[in-house]
């Protein structure tokens, strides 16, 4: 089996499942309950509070635990939004965002705010931004193509704009493949989810800058400084944290083995005339790749390579339909393109062999499949 979809989610590490057995097992005590059950749960999420913290660059106390990612993404976008209401009604978004980022953004205009959607360009913020701007989102590493966006450019134009806007970044699919600095990101806030560095699913964090005020999204006990309400989930937080700590630890050794991979991926796509890297000017993290079967229907290559036990994707997993098409589309990619694009992306222990499998089969696939445009 050679999977290839780790954008989409991935392998729970060894390190990760020993610190949820624990907190299953051993340590299973509610960390809101007074008795020393409870007290010592609560240490080990403020013990993983600290891991997250240093992995982004924040102090502890700015370490929000959440539902994932898109939980995130809602309380940074919605929450921060209507925080600054009386300052302005104005939200920039890229046209390149995630789900969680886009769909926040549409509630926001369903609420009477007034959502831009600008190019994931410099020019395209610097166009977009103004003085009633109260908050500006952008992605750090798409989910799809994997462009790296100018984020770090954004606030001097906030600043240079005169807006009161506070600046989120979705670093989802950058934690633990890029370096992550909220100081100098000069972010906000800033999203990161567990699931995509080898952690377990239904876990994220919030960066929340020391001074900001949200507003919450949903509402409950009080949990997380009143924003995440709900009994914490222990056992994910402290697999997350595990996690995360050996990612930190290993980001060097990590970066360079996804440039590794991704400059034998592109060689070797290159080579064939069927294929088609979407890629245009720009930056890109190294491990994700989106490419097109040209005259071929994406989503039947997906099958057929399935058949073969190697997975890929054919757009965001995040979404009931699979996103698929939304951000090439989005990018100016023509018909063709978009029908037979599929993302590749890799993990910590993909390896230069399961490449060479994947362009064997992919050549299979292009002489036995039926061209979708002649």
């Amino acid at each position: 089996m050679i999977y290839l979809d780790n954008a989409a989610t991935t392998r729970l590490s060894p390190g990760a499942a020993a610190a949820m057995r624990r907190m299953e097992q051993t340590e299973y005590g509610n960390p809101a309950s007074l008795h020393g059950m409870g007290v010592t749960a609560e240490r080990a999420v403020e013990r993983a509070r600290e891991t997250i913290a240093r992995c982004v660059g924040a102090k502890t106390d700015e370490i929000l635990f959440t539902p994932g990612g898109t939980f995130s993404d809602n309380a940074a976008v919605i929450g921060g939004a209507r925080a600054l209401r009386r300052r302005g009604e104005r939200v920039v978004i890229s046209s390149v965002e995630h789900a969680g980022v886009r769909e926040s953004a549409k509630s926001l205009a369903e609420d009477g705010f007034e959502v831009v959607v600008c190019p994931p360009t410099e020019e395209g913020f610097r166009g977009a931004i103004d003085s009633r701007t109260v908050l500006v989102s952008a992605m750090l590493v798409n989910n799809e193509t994997g462009l790296i966006l100018p984020v770090e450019r954004i606030p001097e134009m906030i600043r240079a704009a005169g807006a009161p806007a506070l600046f989120h970044i979705d670093a989802v699919q950058a934690l633990g493949k890029i370096p992550v600095s909220v100081r100098a990101l000069g972010c906000d806030l800033l999203s990161v989810s567990s699931h995509k560095i080898a952690g377990p699913k239904g876990c994220g964090a919030l960066f929340v800058r020391s001074g900001v005020r949200l507003l919450p999204v949903i509402y409950g006990g009080g949990q997380e400084k009143g924003l995440v309400s709900g009994t914490l989930n222990t056992p994910a937080i402290c697999g997350f944290a595990a996690a995360a700590a050996q990612a930190r630890d290993r980001l060097e050794e990590h970066g360079a083995r996804f440039k590794a991979l991704e400059a034998r991926f592109l060689a070797l796509a290159k080579e064939r005339p069927y294929l088609q890297v979407n890629r245009d000017d720009g930056v890109y993290a190294p491990h994700i790749v989106n490419l097109s079967f040209m005259g071929y229907a994406g989503e039947n290559v997906l099958h057929f390579l399935e058949q073969k036990e190697i997975y890929v994707s054919v757009g965001s997993a995040c979404s009931d339909a699979g996103g698929h098409g939304s951000i090439l589309a989005a990018l100016g990619k023509d018909r063709k393109t978009v029908d037979g694009a599929i993302r590749v992306s890799f993990g910590y222990d993909t390896t230069t062999e399961e490449i060479d499998v994947f362009f064997a089969a992919a050549d299979e696939a292009a002489k036995t499949l039926i061209r979708k445009y002649r």
